[in-house]
């Protein structure tokens, strides 16, 4: 399985200066430390490490080249430009271009979860937490990532402890080329998930489905996600909110919040039971259309819900 190997950059040399320069982790497996090898500043703050652990796994990362400074990086250098956006209501009506997009953005998608300073991780890790503490996630178990992107989200859960089984599907063969490279999911594969996910009908243990939605048929894919979903699996989702008094921060890209209100409503009419609610005004920051490299908040819902009977 891809768990066995090291992460993309991950060498051997860069195992024994982290064993070194933080003692406390010298006893760890190789795949652990390569892990954390392998996290940027929005996964680390997530794991909530000791100071001492995390500026020692920071010094390491930056002596082996494997350090993504939040401050300075694609993103970050290329923002202005970004603004003008794109229009995701033309690129939803046309699959090759739309697989197309988010190839090309997949060698610099995770300098721009850092750029745009993505909280999401912070809940994925919660979650992993809540789930190891309730018995909802053990070894045997199976996590399906729809939408997985490059990758970023199982990442994180492998560093917060999971252990079990972990799927990951995306519309981009270039973003699932960069989830392979982190040597953290037993299988991916690219699919365009707006149309169904090829896995077995009650496989899952968990659905995880982090920020997709927005660019998703509702309909479509929590019938799919009811579907994958085993008796007493759990749904992790994130949706985009939306302040009926504010315009969306991201309108300029056709792209739109939900309301709460409907948020539960579709979710309840889907056979999904609402467990635990977060709000968050800024789950993330978009590129302001006025292209001056300013940074406007885009606000998120997440929720863990569960099949009804």
């Amino acid at each position: 399985g891809e768990t066995l190997q090291l992460p993309t950059n991950v060498t051997d040399e860069a195992l024994v200066d982290l064993r070194r320069t933080v003692p406390g982790l010298a006893g760890a497996e190789d795949q652990k430390l390569a892990w954390l090898l392998r996290a940027n500043a929005n996964q680390l703050r997530a794991l909530s490490l000791a100071a001492e652990e995390e500026s020692g796994v920071v010094a390491v990362q930056k002596r082996q080249g494997l350090w993504m400074d939040p401050e300075d990086n694609w993103f970050t250098r290329n923002v202005s430009r970004f603004g003008k956006g794109f229009d995701m209501e033309q690129l939803g009506k046309d699959r090759a271009k739309l697989t197309s997009k988010f190839d090309r953005l997949s060698p610099n998608y995770e300098a721009w979860t850092l750029g745009n300073r993505s909280v999401v991780e912070d809940w994925v890790a919660k979650m992993m937490h809540d789930a190891e503490q309730h018995g909802v996630l053990t070894a045997r178990s199976h996590v399906l990532d729809v939408a997985c992107g490059a990758g970023l989200m199982g990442h994180t859960l492998r560093m917060v402890g999971y252990g079990g089984m972990l799927s990951g599907v995306d519309i981009s063969p270039g973003m699932v080329d960069q989830a392979h490279g982190r040597r953290c999911y037993d299988v991916l594969w690219a699919q365009d998930v707006r149309e169904g996910v090829e896995a077995e009908t009650g496989s899952a243990d968990v659905v995880l489905c982090t920020g997709a939605m927005e660019l998703l048929n509702v309909t479509t894919a929590l019938t799919e996600f009811r579907r994958l979903l085993s008796s007493t699996g759990e749904l992790w989702i994130t949706f985009q909110l939306r302040d009926a008094a504010q315009k969306d921060s991201t309108a300029h890209q056709h792209v739109q919040g939900m309301e709460m209100s409907d948020i539960e409503r579709e979710l309840c009419e889907h056979g999904f039971n609402v467990r635990s609610v977060e709000t968050c005004a800024s789950a993330f920051f978009t590129p302001s259309p006025a292209q001056d490299g300013s940074l406007l908040p885009v606000p998120y819902a997440f929720l863990r819900c569960v099949r009804t009977c």
